[in-house]
């Protein structure tokens, strides 16, 4: 039956090539749309979700100013010793500073564009980095060391083995300081909220004159079953009444999975509304393709209702009808696939250069990908074929014979809402999309200016 089936299926789809084309076409934009907002928001929703200790990971934020306060991802004073010896609580803890305005000079080539951090060697135990060698026990944990990442290694040393080499750096002044590379850890992943190329070690601060607890970045492993309020109560009176930071006015710890989409902080990274608002476009435009599938495929009842009358003649029942045009309409979601699947890998670079991002089409691991398209088929076979299915199918026998068939006016009505809820539909993603674009354009700007006033 099912051979049957498609045999039908393909035969109405060959002969009317012109129908064919137009479907394959609009399904095809859908589905790359569709895929390609999937994959922006799953990148979003992914930010800090590969650490393993993730649910234990908090960050300190700060409320602090002088004449504004403000809440900052960064703390002043120095509570993490306190934290990670005597708070029983605290399984570890660890922070970093940046130290991007440096920069690397290696056999007369200058390169500065690195970003480095100056971290602690406990950051390792706390944060899934994968380490893969190194040279010492903790390699960050002496002076004048650093762990670089695989690409800033490839790219310094080609395909020799950075460990145990020496990278001469401005890192205090005009003078160029050696470091010795204890350790090389694969590249910290996109969807992280902070990203280094090279991290030097905490000590190697100490003999610079760089202020080592004006506000750093501070993390906590927290044990099982610990309260964050508590740890946070007691970090803010380490550094209100030990390191003498009264402009310190409260401190509370972020979860490391909803750091990414902070509501405490506000210069933070992602914006939840733009995930809702790109879901809502998605839903939008899959609706927008089923229409417009509906309408050509209900348009074309003349040319229909004549092969819909010989197959109830020959003892077809309505279910089996309604087989037929769900399966019409999966078998050219099928066929567009290929095409929006070049679409899509044609569009993504743009994509990531407009909204800033570096989302990547990973077919070996990425396997939602091959979830989603499932689903689209489901969903337009569902969607787009109900109708169709539902109108095509009702077709009465003795109206086909005597040529007296004419299309309801509940079904007229029903095609030119379809036509206007496309042209709806059209119009307010012309304006949203018209919003987002602004809204991009501006956190480009606002970015440039902060990097500017960094440097």
């Amino acid at each position: 039956m099912l051979k049957n089936y498609l045999i039908s299926v393909f035969r109405n789809l060959k002969r009317n090539p012109g129908y064919l084309s137009i479907n394959i076409i609009g399904l095809a934009v859908g589905i790359a749309t569709v895929l390609l907002i999937a994959l922006y928001v799953q990148h979003e929703l992914s930010f800090d979700q590969y650490h393993e200790k993730k649910d234990r990971i908090y960050r300190l934020s700060s409320y602090s100013g002088f004449a504004e306060k403000s809440w900052g991802g960064y703390v002043a004073g120095d509570p993490v010793p306190e934290l990670r010896e005597n708070y029983t609580g605290v399984e570890d803890a660890a922070k970093y500073m940046n130290c991007g305005t440096d920069n690397i000079t290696l056999e007369g080539t200058r390169y500065e564009d690195i970003t480095m951090l100056c971290g602690e060697p406990n950051l390792f135990n706390i944060f899934s980095f994968n380490l893969l060698s190194s040279n010492a026990e903790k390699p960050l944990e002496a002076p004048n060391t650093a762990v670089i990442t695989k690409s800033l290694a490839e790219r310094l040393f080609g395909d020799e083995d950075p460990v145990g080499k020496s990278l001469p750096i401005n890192f205090d002044g005009p003078e160029l300081t050696d470091f010795e590379i204890t350790g090389l850890m694969e590249d910290v992943p996109t969807n992280s909220h902070f990203r280094f190329d090279l991290m030097i070690s905490y000590e190697s601060l100490r003999s610079t004159r760089r202020c080592m607890d004006c506000g750093q970045s501070m993390y906590v492993l927290l044990k099982e079953g610990t309260n964050p309020d508590s740890v946070a109560s007691s970090a803010l009176t380490h550094v209100r009444e030990i390191d003498g930071r009264d402009y310190v006015e409260d401190i509370k710890l972020e979860r490391l999975t909803d750091i990414y989409f902070s509501s405490l902080v506000e210069n933070s990274q992602g914006n939840f509304q733009y995930v809702l608002i790109m879901s809502a476009i998605a839903l939008l435009i899959l609706l927008i393709g089923c229409a417009n599938y509906m309408n050509m495929a209900t348009a074309r009842f003349s040319q229909r209702s004549k092969e819909i009358g010989v197959r109830n003649v020959l003892g077809a029942h309505r279910l089996e009808l309604m087989k037929q045009f769900y399966l019409e309409t999966i078998a050219l979601t099928v066929l567009a696939l290929p095409l929006a699947m070049v679409l899509l890998t044609v569009a993504l670079p743009y994509f990531n250069n407009l909204a800033n991002t570096e989302i990547q089409l990973n077919w070996y691991s990425n396997y939602s990908v091959y979830a989603s398209i499932f689903g689209l088929l489901v969903i337009i076979g569902i969607i787009a074929g109900s109708y169709p299915a539902l109108f095509l199918s009702s077709f009465k026998p003795s109206d086909v014979i005597k040529g007296t068939l004419k299309p309801s006016l509940s079904a007229t009505g029903i095609r030119k809402s379809l036509v206007v809820f496309q042209f709806l539909i059209a119009l307010v993603m012309i304006v949203v999309t018209g919003v987002i674009v602004q809204q991009l354009n501006y956190i480009q700007e606002k970015t440039w200016v902060l990097k500017q006033i960094k440097l």
